[in-house]
């Protein structure tokens, strides 16, 4: 008879041997992970990693039949955000001070920034807005006060290059004012940039004026950022009227894009317009517009792109999208 001391060890070992042989697999696998995967940069391990466009059959993003309209390869696109749909947006709330700016604390704050001036770094940046957010609008009336005193170019942007990225709504409206009366190109890219960062439905009509008169692409291609970003009828109208004004390729693909994803049918026309634009890189945002909403009244439009198209690609994606569209 088996003594229980001697049948206790020997289940002991068993034990032992099975977690053993699980943790020599378990390390097999994370050794494997880690050649063929970069984990701490959350890459995909090789052989698990997906194309950008589920579902393509080919090296060109051609989605294989059975996938969604949205399924389309996307074509190029800058930065633009998709419209939002709501009319009205809640008025900003001050910014909740942490902390009340001592005059001493404001008064050093203001100088450092004037010493930096142009040679302010972006860390300096991020930290004075740190700081900022924590005086809330305690700091505002000061901080404004230096900016509207201030000659100097180079501080002026710096400053304009701080307040742009703290969400108060006394830096906002101040924003909204110098769009208009700055001067100097510079300083205007940093304030558009700053309007993008807030997108306000009440900066429209200042923006939409500006764009009328600006002649820095930068500072409009943050201009129609900003319009496509920003939520309301106002905006997409805006936005609408300024494609029918514009000639540079660039910046209606950009207003393609902003404008291309809103429910909104009375963009259609604007859509079709693009399908013509001599620019490839337009007529293929607006195809992809097309897509995701599933026009079916652009199927005519669309097919005239497939036949004058010199470029492969593109005729392969108007040919594709033509045939989704019927199937729809």
């Amino acid at each position: 008879m088996i003594q229980p001391r001697v049948l206790l060890g020997t289940l002991c070992g068993l034990v032992l041997v099975a977690v053993a042989a699980l943790l020599a697999r378990d390390c097999k696998t994370t050794v494997g992970l880690g050649r063929s995967g970069n984990v701490g940069s959350g890459q995909a391990p090789e052989g698990e990693k997906r194309d950008s466009t589920a579902g393509s059959s080919d090296p060109t993003g051609t989605p294989s039949a059975g996938g969604s309209l949205a399924d389309l390869p996307q074509p190029p696109r800058p930065d633009a955000v998709v419209v939002a749909d709501p009319d009205t947006e809640e008025p900003m709330p001050p910014a909740t001070p942490l902390r009340t700016a001592t005059s001493q604390e404001l008064q050093d704050f203001i100088e450092s920034i004037r010493k930096k001036g142009s040679s302010i770094t972006a860390r300096d940046v991020r930290e004075a807005q740190r700081q900022l957010r924590i005086w809330g609008s305690s700091a505002a009336q000061a901080v404004l006060a230096a900016i509207t005193a201030e000659q100097d170019v180079a501080v002026k942007t710096a400053f304009f290059s701080i307040v742009g990225g703290v969400h108060d709504p006394s830096y906002a409206d101040y924003l909204q004012i110098a769009i208009e009366t700055e001067e100097a190109a510079e300083a205007r890219r940093v304030v558009a940039a700053g309007l993008l960062y807030h997108h306000r439905m009440a900066a429209v009509s200042a923006i939409d004026r500006q764009l009328a008169r600006e002649t820095d692409a930068t500072t409009r291609a943050h201009l129609l950022s900003t319009l496509g970003s920003t939520p309301g009828k106002d905006a997409r109208e805006t936005l609408m009227r300024h494609f029918w004004q514009i000639r540079d390729s660039g910046e209606r693909m950009r207003i393609v894009n902003s404008l291309g994803r809103s429910k909104d049918p009375s963009i259609l026309p604007i859509l079709l317009e693009a399908l013509k634009d001599a620019d490839m890189a337009t007529r293929w945002a607006a195809m992809q517009a097309i897509a995701v909403r599933g026009d079916k009244t652009a199927l005519s439009a669309v097919r005239g792109v497939a036949e004058r198209a010199t470029d492969q690609q593109e005729r392969e994606y108007a040919e594709h999208l033509i045939a989704r569209l019927r199937n729809e």
